[in-house]
């Protein structure tokens, strides 16, 4: 008896054992959490004393976060083009929110369907579902098998305001026969700040500190404040309900969630467009909660957002190509290795490409629409002025303008700030005696990084 005990308490754990060993191995679901026009500052899990994010608190605790990443673009449509392809926008040339059509509702796109998250995934075997913000034209063409529509996709901006049923059905419908993968992309905590008072009655009362960098109405900076970070709690609220839904079906603890900020923003000096950290800086998660992904672990090194692109194919077990701008975190979250960037690089450009010139016959591309690019070490942010900022052209850039007076930079005016001293960079050091070798090396690498990644020469810049 007593042997057979033991050989049944053996069976029992070879069987546990297999059974775990399935479990990991099995895909995951996959849910794209995207974040628009939100300030870095603004969650609880990155400091936030004033934020409520519970939920989102917890997924970051709960996994591996990233606290200081750059998104693909300081702008909606090339940082989520970014994210569908993997390349970096000079390369897929989306740069811009408006290209060749008017409106959100985007009839063509640039991209290659072929090569889109989406259908990468949807040819490992994934369910894919589109929801909330997108623009690329045909959803089906590229690689999402529910969801948005080109009828729907118009109506973006109701998802979540109005509720996920439509979501929620897909989820009743799809779970059991293969992994989902879904692109939760709502319009929150971007404007419209209309939030309900359910979530804005939490900061009526609430003291909000005014930063050194505001110079305007103190009560006019609280006033948008308070409503920006109740639209924040708008976010987070619907991430609760959409892990509710998950875990009545079942699906929560076989799910990887990535979260990321499509751009920056903020009130009282310049974040989107624009290439201030701001503007720039996303924090980024990674949380499977019966995937081994190890929990509370935090790296503060330089990584690039784009990155969770990479990173949703390897978990899913698809080969990462190497011909994209995007890399797998994975390698960094196990602790295989430490390494990650040094240095970030990136570019910004207009936010109507389009009316740049005011003449239609004007090639577009994106040597003629960049006018910043930048380099950014732990320390030292570097930026490079490619074009003007005046009055005159900044309906071309349309620097979202929120409480804060015009920028006015001009062609090959260099900047540069100590991040350390000055983290909302307000004190350009470009001048001052003693920077000459810093700024000539980060021009150079920074140029070398915009010609190694396909951009081409730049009028009247060496």
């Amino acid at each position: 008896m007593k042997t057979f005990t033991l050989q049944a308490f053996a069976l029992c754990g070879l069987l546990a054992l297999a059974c775990s060993s399935k479990c990991l191995a099995e895909k995951p679901n996959i849910v794209l959490l995207i974040s628009d026009d939100d300030d870095y500052e603004h969650f609880g899990f990155m400091g936030s004393e004033i934020a409520h994010t519970p939920t989102l608190d917890k997924l970051a605790s709960a996994g591996t976060l990233f606290t200081t990443t750059h998104c693909p673009a300081p702008l909606c449509r090339p940082s989520l083009a970014s994210m569908l392809s993997g390349r970096l926008p000079n390369q897929h040339g989306i740069y811009g929110n408006y290209l060749e059509t008017k409106g959100i509702g985007n009839d063509t796109t640039k991209l290659d369907p072929s090569g889109s998250l989406a259908n990468r995934l949807k040819d490992a075997g994934y369910v894919t579902y589109a929801t909330g913000k997108y623009w690329e034209g045909d959803s089906r063409a590229m690689g999402f098998t529910h969801g948005t529509t080109e009828v729907t996709m118009k109506g973006f901006r109701q998802f979540v305001r109005e509720g996920q049923d439509e979501l929620f059905q897909f989820i009743d419908d799809q779970h059991e026969t293969k992994p989902m993968f879904i692109w939760w992309a709502p319009l929150l905590p971007h404007t419209p700040h209309n939030p309900p008072p359910k979530y804005f009655d939490r900061f009526a009362d609430a003291k909000i500190p005014i930063p050194s960098f505001y110079k305007g109405d103190p009560k006019e900076y609280v006033d948008a404040m308070r409503k920006f970070y109740a639209m924040g709690t708008w976010f987070d609220d619907g991430v609760a309900q959409l892990i509710e839904k998950l875990k009545a079906e079942g699906e929560y603890e076989n799910t990887l969630f990535l979260f990321y900020v499509d751009n920056g923003y903020t009130f009282g000096m310049p974040a989107k467009v624009s290439p201030t950290e701001k503007g720039l800086r996303t924090p980024v998660f990674a949380t499977w909660p019966d995937g081994g992904i190890p929990a509370g672990k935090r790296i503060d090194k330089l990584n690039y957002a784009l990155d969770l692109h990479a990173t949703a194919l390897d978990y899913a077990g698809v080969k990462v190509p190497v011909d994209i701008a995007s890399k797998s975190l994975r390698p960094q979250i196990e602790g295989k290795i430490k390494e990650s960037h040094d240095t970030l690089f990136g570019a910004v450009y207009a936010h109507h490409p389009h009316a740049y010139s005011g003449d239609p016959e004007i090639a577009r591309s994106a040597e003629r629409d960049v006018y910043a690019l930048y380099a950014r070490t732990e320390r030292w942010k570097y930026v490079l002025n490619t074009r003007d900022i005046n009055e005159e052209n900044e309906p071309y850039i349309k620097m979202p303008r929120r409480l804060f007076d015009l920028v006015i930079r001009y062609q090959g005016e260099q900047e540069l700030f100590d991040l350390y001293a000055d983290p909302y960079e307000r004190n350009n050091l470009a001048a001052q005696p003693g920077q000459e070798e810093r700024i000539a090396d980060l021009r150079k690498q920074t140029l070398a990084w915009w010609k190694r990644t396909g951009g081409g020469p730049l009028k009247d810049i060496n």
